[in-house]
């Protein structure tokens, strides 16, 4: 394959309300759109788009990456296996943004090429449906349990609310409510997004174990301390934004130390290494959940795509396209029932 022209340029879109955790607040997302055709005459478009407060590159710096790669790439002859591309990754030290885009650009025109690509060079195979939570940040309790029973209404049966507050016994009282209510009805996950001291987190976990909770996702900010605390807790800990990169997440497949490892792609980096870990999980039974960083829906058609293609039927972190005011391109993903439909075509 041969990519013979790629352009790039911004987009900018705002959500219906601000998204609030214990570690900022999303009120919008901006990035880079990079649009290619190959020699054959197929176009894709890849969306580069670092997370503020969580990418470790700005959006300017994603950009500089971009351009150049950009001239790296042009017109040369990438194949099936990608050696090409590793090697000028490794030469350029690109931001995990810019792997991220740009493995999604050669990845769409590689399946245009062949709908079996995935298939004969991984040994994976999609599934059509994807389960998907919701998720509520951090509000009133009022305001969330109204937005609970939304969810709850709209087909969802795995919703994730965001904790971390000052006063922890705000974030339980939160949790009796909709467990009372949902009880035997509703899968619920509470995100901390790295809130608490390790010490807090024990006195809170002792409180959060008289609840049925999928799991705790990210209690402590260190990988060492959220496995501590796997000793103490009687749900299942998670961890998310402490996966910083395919190197740390391919140790912890192997450590096996977690039954749930969130992946957010666009911050871990490279696609075709996640493509690879997707098989080291399912041999070591380690749960990847994927999740979105706010993409629009052309970075986030990427993570459907991998969402399918794991065994499980735990529920992924792709709902955001109902928070999203307006999108730019056509979302052909939509969730429906608490699930996506999805077919490579």
């Amino acid at each position: 394959m041969i990519i013979k022209k790629i352009i790039f340029k911004p987009f900018k879109f705002e959500l219906k309300h601000k998204f609030s955790s214990s570690k900022n607040i999303i009120n919008q997302r901006e990035g880079i759109y990079v649009i290619a055709e190959d020699e054959l005459g197929n176009n894709t478009v890849a969306e580069v788009s670092p997370l503020p407060g969580f990418s470790k590159e700005t959006l300017e710096e994603a950009e500089k990456g971009l351009v150049l790669i950009i001239d790296k790439l042009l017109n040369k002859e990438l194949t099936e296996n990608n050696f090409l591309i590793e090697n000028i990754y490794n030469e350029l030290s690109l931001s995990n943004s810019v792997r991220f885009g740009i493995d999604q650009l050669i990845l769409n025109l590689q399946i245009k090429r062949n709908p079996k690509f995935v298939q004969n060079n991984f040994n994976l195979v999609s599934k059509n449906k994807i389960n998907v939570n919701s998720v509520v940040g951090i509000e009133s309790k009022e305001v969330i349990l109204n937005k609970v029973e939304k969810c709850f209404n709209e087909g969802f049966s795995t919703i994730k609310i965001k904790i971390g507050r000052k006063e922890f016994n705000e974030d339980l009282q939160i949790i009796e409510s909709i467990q009372n209510i949902y009880s035997g009805k509703l899968k619920l996950r509470c995100d901390v997004n790295g809130a608490w001291t390790e010490s807090e987190a024990i006195q809170n976990i002792n409180s959060l174990n008289n609840f049925n909770l999928e799991y705790i996702e990210e209690p402590c900010s260190e990988i060492s301390s959220n496995l501590n605390l796997t000793e103490i807790s009687k749900n299942a800990i998670a961890i998310d934004e402490s996966v910083s990169s395919t190197v740390v997440l391919k140790k912890l497949i192997e450590d096996n130390c977690f039954k749930f490892i969130v992946v957010k792609p666009m911050i871990v980096g490279s696609i075709f290494e996640i493509l690879k870990l997707i098989k080291l999980a399912e041999e070591k039974n380690v749960n990847l959940i994927f999740s979105s960083a706010f993409e629009s829906e052309v970075g986030r058609s990427i993570l459907v795509l991998l969402s399918s293609l794991v065994r499980h039927n735990y529920a992924h972190g792709l709902a955001v396209s109902e928070v999203i005011k307006k999108e730019i391109y056509q979302n052909n993903f939509p969730v429906i029932n608490g699930s996506i439909k999805f077919i490579i075509s």
